[in-house]
């Protein structure tokens, strides 16, 4: 009885400081993860979660039950410093944390647990993929508007050999997974019957709008290659500089290998560093290296013809037909 009372004062608490704080309180509602942890009072469930999305680096190994309680009492303790403790010891709210543990602990070491962190982890990794692409735009960093230079130091990835690679012509659509501000369609769309890109990024999007407004048949959309449902097929697939984001590399595979028509060809160019990190400024971001022998695989389990490897200065060249 006396933990059940412990809990609900600790609702009590919460509640009157989000409620207070219409900021948190907004964040706290799009928190990304729930931790079901008490059924009869989900606010506390909801803050938990509020609390692990600000202490990421410090919850990642989320085995440990004492980093659970670490976050914990930091939540807590930041609520008393603004909200002068609402009249609750700090030993009462401990108590609360204790009690509460090894439910934590417990829901994690389910297989629904540890499939709805991961699922929260990758929400926020592709959330950080966003903001960052949508940062360089801000900072009016646009490849399409690049000098001549620097557009030929691009072409160590996916340059004449990348696009003599997709056998473009004016009968056949085309889509660009990762189209980003337009660097390859504005080569590739004027070849193409009809151009389509799609891209994380809604202000990249915004962008390549602009960059692509002078070429017909264009259609760009802001959305995930894996969620987005298609109502077409197309005769070309392709991608550069992309795959490093995309951690799902065979479903990605598969579904490409799915929207191509008969004959078909999906072209991929690959990075040659083996780099986890992408680092820009103060920004770092998780990234999933490639090589060709593993996606020459994932090509052929998706039932793809591969063709001869081809190479770059800075990226391999693979390509396969349906």
């Amino acid at each position: 009885m006396k933990n059940e009372l412990l809990r609900i004062y600790a609702a009590t608490a919460l509640d009157s400081i989000l409620t207070a704080d219409d900021v948190s309180y907004a964040n706290l509602n799009r928190s990304a993860l729930c931790f079901r942890i008490q059924e009869q009072h989900i606010e506390i469930e909801k803050e938990i979660s509020f609390g692990l999305v600000d202490k990421w680096n410090e919850i990642k190994d989320y085995e440990c039950a004492s980093v659970f309680r670490k976050v914990w009492l930091r939540i807590i303790q930041t609520f008393r410093n603004t909200t002068g403790s609402a009249g609750f010891p700090m030993h009462v709210l401990e108590s609360i944390v204790d009690t509460m543990l090894p439910d934590i602990v417990a829901f994690f070491e389910t297989d629904e647990g540890k499939r709805e962190f991961e699922e929260w982890k990758e929400e926020r990794r592709r959330a950080e993929i966003v903001r960052h692409y949508d940062a360089l735009i801000d900072e009016n960093n646009d490849p399409v508007q690049d000098p001549t230079p620097l557009k030929k130091h691009m072409d160590g990835w996916d340059g004449d050999t990348f696009i003599e690679e997709l056998e473009l012509s004016k009968r056949k659509t085309v889509l660009e997974i990762g189209v980003g501000t337009g660097r390859l369609a504005i080569k590739t769309a004027p070849q193409s019957y009809a151009f389509f890109g799609i891209d994380l990024s809604p202000k990249t999007i915004e962008r390549a709008k602009e960059n692509l407004a002078g070429i017909e048949d264009v259609n760009l959309i802001c959305g995930d290659f894996l969620t987005y449902e298609f109502d077409r097929s197309f005769d070309i697939i392709y991608s550069s500089l992309t795959f490093m984001h995309i951690k799902e590399k065979q479903a990605v595979i598969e579904k490409a290998a799915r929207l191509l028509n008969e004959y078909g060809r999906f072209v991929l160019s690959i990075e040659k560093s083996q780099a986890t990190l992408l680092e820009y400024g103060k920004r770092k971001i998780e990234i999933y290296p490639d090589n060709p022998d593993g996606i020459l695989k994932y090509m052929e389990a998706a039932g793809l013809t591969k063709n001869e490897q081809k190479e770059t200065e800075f990226a391999y060249i693979l390509s396969g037909e349906k």
